[in-house]
């Protein structure tokens, strides 16, 4: 509200970020929003990464990202290709990866906090993608 207090320019930014489907058009938005209204301070940059790890999760195949009491849920498409690295991951990270037991192909990580979580969110993205 304050970086953008004009409500009907900040919704539709928002729409705009919620609409974006590749990273290139994200980054377009990211520098449009530079533009108009200055430096972009630290919310708005979590929320920018949150974004590009959203299309980093579709590029992935990851299904659905849910976040609840201090779990980030990603959800896998169930295949064999991913299966070593997921394993993989989960024995370099044990005490922030998990799969969940009742739903193998749903990958629990520890949420500590928001630029840590970003951070460990974008290698395991990078991770399952390699």
């Amino acid at each position: 509200e304050e970086y953008i207090p004009e409500t009907t320019q900040r919704y539709a930014i928002y729409k705009k970020l919620s609409c974006a489907l590749d990273f290139k058009t994200l980054q377009e938005l990211e520098e449009e929003i530079a533009d108009r209204y200055g430096k972009i301070p630290l919310p708005v940059k979590r929320l920018l990464e949150l974004l590009n790890m959203r299309l980093m999760a579709k590029k992935v195949g990851i299904t659905n990202l849910s976040f609840a009491d201090g779990q980030l849920v990603l959800e896998l498409p169930v295949e064999e290709k991913l299966i070593p690295k997921v394993l993989s991951l989960i024995s370099l990270f044990p005490e922030y990866l998990k799969l969940n037991p009742k739903r193998t192909n749903c990958l629990i990580m520890q949420w500590t906090s928001d630029d840590e979580g970003i951070c460990f969110l974008k290698e395991v993205m990078q991770e399952l993608q390699g």
